[in-house]
């Protein structure tokens, strides 16, 4: 696709769902164009100087191109000037309070994934290992002493595989209770897990510790074990199978995250066959960069037809009635972008929310955790801690990094992921081209979703999103 990446003078041109659009970043608003004022817009925006400056209609203009040259006119998309840099964003104050941890109770597991952006689990270190209880005990009191007045926390159990430590969860939701109580605050908690260990009794334990949890599931059966494999190259389906059917048979909501990998990227029946399999809803990641068996170009090129047509999809649900809301990565955007808002940051990363590996050692994400990583922040248990690093991640936007502030995508997306930035050792400022190039379609195509529904008339918003935002009105 052509400058997929390239703010060209405040426009971007694209084509989704068989129509051509325009949008215009600065003001977050999608315009559907003939093929004619398509490619005169094309024209312009490829050479500003001459045809952006042009007072009249420029001498060159074909008899039936005038009318879509003024039409554009009127519409701000041609102008004499390039759009102003929006002004910096009012953003809050940097604050010391951290209100969510992701604990690596276990750098171990019990799968090989070919793609595992910790190395198999185990972060680098030549054999697994668990947390102690007095490293979690740490790590909780760690948190209640950062969230300062915040009354509402949240701790995530994460690996490798956590349910490889089960005693420690248990522990540590105990300690954390028992310390909330004292200072009148409240924890929640949930955990990502294989679902390997996911059987009866361990679902029962979670269930009276009040654990949420989401799974990694890559497909149904063989589209699931392509990268997802025991250390000793046996399948890992059967077995989780085994555990799933029992947690959906008794009506759990299970939420699925699903990574598309080298060779393995038929997005359209992936989804699909998760969604109707009983999962309630999943997201898509991709493996890019310098995870092993990340998607290559052509891998890439194949993922954005598939969503392409996940996007034709999920379009019909709305008119139908059915809305196609499980699919996550289409419907939060969609939802989202009904009445857009500028993003001018990412998420909440070594702002308010950080991950604490088996050692105590902290960092803002568990894409940088590594044994020799050089973006650790301090250590729960020597009290160290790079406040100076927290408040330039609650300071930096989107205009502030290189990469970022030339893609015309930058307000929908607010940051490209910077942990996948530094883990492929580019620093804050470069992006990840192919995880850039899977967001920057899906953006296209919930724009384009966007702009058929509002055409339509017709509102992908169901009675639980709508009671949910008055709900955070009232909280806001």
């Amino acid at each position: 696709m052509k400058d997929i990446k390239r703010d060209r003078h405040g426009i971007h041109l694209f084509s989704a769902l068989g129509r051509l659009y325009a949008f215009n970043i600065y003001k977050l608003e999608t315009y559907e164009l003939s093929e004619t004022a398509y490619n005169i817009l094309d024209r312009a925006l490829a050479d500003p100087r001459r045809y952006l400056s042009e007072r009249g209609i420029p001498g060159d203009m074909k008899p039936y191109e005038v009318s879509d040259w003024l039409a554009l006119v009127d519409a701000g998309l041609i102008a004499d000037e390039p759009p102003p840099r929006l002004p910096n964003p009012n953003l809050p104050p940097p604050s010391p309070v951290v209100n969510s941890i992701v604990l690596n109770v276990a750098e171990d597991c019990n799968f090989n994934c070919t793609y595992c952006f910790g190395h198999q689990g185990i972060y680098g270190r030549t054999r697994g290992k668990l947390m102690s209880p007095e490293i979690g005990r740490a790590c909780v009191d760690w948190l209640m002493e950062r969230s300062g007045n915040q009354k509402m926390v949240s701790i995530c159990f994460f690996g490798g595989e956590p349910m490889l430590n089960m005693p420690l969860i248990k522990e540590i939701v105990q300690y954390a209770n028992q310390r909330a109580k004292e200072l009148d605050k409240q924890v929640s908690y949930n955990m990502t897990t294989n679902a390997s260990l996911l059987n009866e009794q361990n679902l029962k334990i979670l269930d009276e510790l009040d654990v949420h949890f989401q799974v990694s599931l890559d497909g149904i059966g063989g589209e699931h074990d392509y990268h997802r494999k025991f250390k000793d190259g046996r399948s890992t389906w059967k077995v989780v199978e085994k555990n799933l059917k029992y947690v959906l048979h008794n009506a759990r909501k299970v939420t699925v995250r699903t990574t598309v990998a080298n060779g393995n990227v038929r997005g359209k029946k992936i989804v699909n066959d998760i969604l109707d399999y009983g999962f309630a809803r999943l997201f898509v990641c991709p493996a890019t960069g310098i995870d092993g068996a990340a998607v290559t170009k052509e891998d890439v090129d194949i993922l954005l037809n598939e969503f392409e047509a996940l996007a034709g999809q999920y379009l019909d649900s709305v008119r139908q009635g059915n809305i196609m809301s499980g699919f996550t990565n289409f419907d939060r955007e969609v939802k989202r972008l009904m009445d857009p808002r500028f993003k001018f940051t990412g998420c909440a990363a070594g702002k308010s929310f950080f991950t604490i590996g088996v050692e105590g050692d902290i960092y803002a994400c568990m894409h940088v955790v590594h044994v020799n990583s050089p973006y650790c922040l301090g250590n729960v248990v020597t009290g160290t801690f790079n406040e100076e690093m927290q408040r330039l991640y609650q300071t930096i936007t989107v205009d502030d990094k290189s990469d970022c502030s030339k893609c015309w995508a930058r307000y929908l997306c607010g940051n490209s992921c910077f942990a996948r930035n530094l883990n492929m050792g580019h620093g804050f400022d470069c992006s990840d081209p192919d995880f850039c190039a899977i967001e920057m379609r899906t953006y296209e195509l919930c724009l384009a979703i966007v702009a058929r529904l509002k055409e339509e008339g017709l509102n992908p918003l169901t009675e639980e999103d709508l009671k949910e935002q008055k709900r955070m009105e009232l909280i806001c």
